[in-house]
């Protein structure tokens, strides 16, 4: 998966899942705020990668892959908000902020994040 948009569109289709156990081509379009089209087509995309169980019309759900995939994004997502928050960024900032740069951040600067985020709660 290498476009930040197919990783933005599997974590919103994660998070609907965890919650859910499925979701659909109209509710992550109106999560998303695209055309269902637009939708369909990364839902294809993914699921052909692997990443998503999509049958047309039908309940979208992930596969291991997508579910291990999503949990990370999600996670890195959790991790770039405390981060904002405790340096005190402007709070209707950071979501921007974090768009801007959660799906270019590595492993390893999440990572070095987590370890100061842990280290000024102490």
């Amino acid at each position: 998966m290498a476009s930040p948009s197919a990783e933005k569109y599997l974590e919103e289709i994660y998070n609907v899942v965890f919650k859910n156990g499925y979701t659909s081509v109209t509710e992550i379009a109106t999560s998303v705020n695209v055309s269902s089209s637009s939708v369909t087509k990364m839902v294809r995309k993914l699921s052909k990668e692997k990443y998503l169980i999509y049958q047309r019309y039908g309940k979208i759900r992930m596969t291991e892959t997508g579910t291990e995939k999503g949990k990370k994004l999600a996670y890195n997502h959790q991790i770039l908000e405390e981060f904002f928050q405790l340096i005190d960024l402007d709070e209707e900032k950071i979501p921007h902020e974090i768009a801007n740069i959660e799906y270019y951040i590595s492993a390893n600067a999440i990572s070095k994040i987590k370890d100061f985020i842990n280290k000024e709660k102490d």
